[in-house]
């Protein structure tokens, strides 16, 4: 039996601890008390006895319930490797008492710091431990590594019941050696390892895996051929030295073999391998060998083979093939005529350069990647056709995929180049007859080329929104023309709009929604401030407006309201005393009421922010907002140095320095 004694340690004050404890007499007794459930079971504990003594006293402490907190630690004493906590009743034993520490894993002893190691994985310098930090340490990444001869600490924590006061003894005890409780594992094992997880010497039967075998595998030529069997380079041989194939029978061939599986067919007496699609057979030596000169091409008889190096050549040197003749210049030297055929594929990048005869139009055709053009040698004249127009579409449904009138294409002596561009995805398609019964160049977005008599109709989808045109421009050799198609717009400028948001009103307004201002109609303008609608796009550039005369003299308003965008505009208007007057976007808002109006309306007016915000919620069908990342004016005051503002390409709204330039779109409402 070791005994040692256990003091607190210097640095505790003796006078603040309750006078039960300072010196703790223990004796730990390895292997002298052990718990086998079964013959074969592993101990996972060993004895602690120990007394307990009063502060600076050699009375004993009698104590019906001191706690003991037990842990064991790594070397440096920042992981607890196992914790758990045990009550001794001390007061009829001369404080004397005797413990079992340690036990399985999950046992009821243990405490929420411990990491759930057994007793043999705490022991054990193997591998890592899992561990939990000490108190004030930090146990890194949650493991301890052990290296060979590693110790370990073992700490004594007591908690008299009288004062519920923990009391960590010291020194920590050094652990040098396993307890005999958990040595008798050890030794039942290799570093914690059963024997089923070893390998292990066999002297019996007729393959013997012994030191000299495993020798004489790892050695010279025998590793050479392991490596390669390892990495799958191997095939085996029969007791002659020739390599053995699988074999298999004509009726019953390989399932499922892979690409490159090779087997003997036993039937046929024919070596076959998988291509990875289909099976093929090798040819044996009784196949008639190749015939002819150097470079021959040969050709398959059936049972043989033959060449005729005149008229069919392979020159391997310059990787050339001559046909009618065995002196080709050329990557295929054909010394004759070449007859062309048709294909009805598509032209595409993949077979650019190819050439082929159209025989519905008897004209010779080449691929340039995107469509098929005719061969010519003449020299273009004349490339820009006799004007062409198309019949612009009006009141068309919305979203709707519309086509052309179809036009022919006159004036030209040469094939030119076609294109096509616009709104709505525009196609065209060229066809050699007015009906388009037969067509030359189906649907196409991209380049084409048309000759002098075919025919061009054109397609595209109309708006999403009522009362636009969507235009096409058709360019044919240096000619054009544009091809509108304008989407229904009625509007009925009541109490509620049943137009579509976005529908371009009879008047050239656009019904922009539900303004929260009595929840009438608001209709804008299509263009913001500074442009022009010219009845298919907006010409001109935006102005960018300050909110007040540009000044830093700001001066509250009080238009703060961010629904009454129509008020507000006259309010601002109507401040001309102010040091920052006139409110230059609200007033450009209200210029538009001057004379008969803008499209003939009087109430023209800056939004407020709320309804400004109507606006950018419906952008996308009101169109021709900037959405790049500009900022647009509201007629509600922000405080004195500020206005909202809101930025259409996030719906961000703020409010910014009056006199700063944004953009402007007015609004008027029912």
């Amino acid at each position: 039996m070791s005994q040692f004694t256990l003091v607190p340690s210097p640095s505790r004050s003796f006078a603040q601890v309750v006078s039960l404890l300072t010196t703790f007499v223990l004796a730990i007794l390895l292997g002298q008390r052990v718990y086998a459930t079964t013959s074969t079971s592993v101990p996972q504990s060993f004895t602690l006895d120990g007394q307990l003594l009063q502060v600076g006293t050699q009375n004993p402490l009698l104590d019906p319930a001191a706690k003991l907190t037990l842990d064991i630690l790594d070397p440096s004493k920042t992981c607890i490797l196992y914790e758990e906590q045990q009550t001794v009743n001390t007061s009829s034993t001369n404080g004397y008492f005797n413990i079992q520490v340690g036990s399985a894993t999950g046992a009821a002893q243990r405490t929420a710091s411990d990491p759930g190691n057994s007793m043999a994985q705490v022991y054990q310098n193997l591998t890592a431990i899992t561990g939990n930090s000490a108190p004030g340490q930090t146990c890194t990444g949650g493991t301890y590594t052990p290296t060979m001869g590693d110790t370990r600490y073992f700490r004594i924590t007591v908690t008299p019941s009288a004062t519920g006061v923990a009391d960590t003894l010291s020194p920590d005890t050094i652990l040098s050696s396993v307890p005999t409780a958990v040595e008798a594992q050890t030794a039942d094992t290799l570093q914690g390892l059963s024997p089923s997880q070893l390998l292990q010497v066999n002297t019996s039967g007729g393959a013997q895996l012994t030191q000299a075998n495993l020798n004489s595998l790892f050695t010279g030529s025998s590793y050479t051929n392991l490596q390669s069997v390892s990495s799958g380079n191997f095939t085996p041989q029969s007791s002659t030295g020739a390599t053995d194939l699988p074999n298999y029978t004509t009726a019953s061939p390989p399932t499922s073999p892979t690409s490159g599986s090779v087997w003997f067919d036993s039937t046929a007496k024919l070596i076959k391998f998988y291509d990875g699609t289909t099976t093929q057979t090798l040819p044996t030596s009784t196949s008639t060998a190749p015939s002819g000169a150097a470079g021959a091409v040969q050709l398959s008889g059936g049972s043989n083979f033959s060449s005729d190096a005149t008229n069919f050549y392979w020159d391997s040197t310059n990787h050339e093939l001559g046909v009618d003749t065995n002196t080709p210049q050329a990557a295929l030297d054909v010394n004759g005529g070449v007859r062309m055929g048709m294909t009805s594929a598509s032209c595409t990048s993949t077979n650019k350069g190819t050439v082929r005869y159209n025989t519905t139009t008897n004209i010779l055709e080449f691929c340039n990647g995107t469509a098929w053009n005719t061969v010519q040698a003449a020299a273009c004249s004349s490339a820009t056709p006799a004007a062409f127009s198309f019949t612009n579409l009006a009141n068309q449904s919305l979203s709707t995929l519309v086509t052309s009138n179809i036009v022919q294409i006159t004036g030209i002596n040469c094939l030119v180049p076609t294109s096509i561009s616009g709104v709505g995805s525009p196609e065209y398609r060229i066809c050699s007859d007015s009906a388009c019964t037969t067509v030359l160049q189906s649907w196409t977005t991209g380049p084409s080329s048309i000759q002098n008599g075919d025919y061009v109709e054109l397609e595209q989808t109309t708006n999403a929104a009522g009362g636009v045109t969507n235009n096409a421009t058709m360019i044919i050799g240096g000619g054009g023309s544009v091809w509108g198609a304008t989407t229904t717009g009625t509007c009925s400028y009541g109490a509620t709009e049943t137009a579509a948001i976005g529908t371009r009103c009879a008047d050239g307004t656009i019904y922009a929604g539900v303004s929260p201002d009595g929840n009438n109609p608001m209709y804008t303008t299509p263009c913001d401030y500074g442009q022009t609608w010219n009845g298919t796009a907006c010409t001109g550039s935006a102005v960018g407006l300050s909110w007040n005369n540009g000044s830093t003299s700001y001066t509250t308003t009080n238009v703060t309201s961010g629904v009454t965008g129509a008020t507000n505009t006259s309010d601002l208007n109507a401040l001309t005393g102010n040091a920052d007057y006139p409110y230059i976007a609200a007033e450009d808002c209200a210029g538009l009421n001057s004379g008969s109006g803008t499209d003939g309306h009087t109430d023209w007016y800056l939004p407020a922010a709320s309804e400004l915000n109507v606006l950018y919620n419906n952008n996308g069908v009101i169109g021709n907002f900037n959405t790049s990342g500009s900022w647009y004016w509201s007629s509600t005051e922000y405080n004195v140095n500020n206005a909202d503002h809101q930025k259409f390409s996030t719906g961000n709204q703020n409010g910014y320095y009056k006199n700063y330039s944004f953009l402007v779109r007015c609004v008027r409402k029912y």
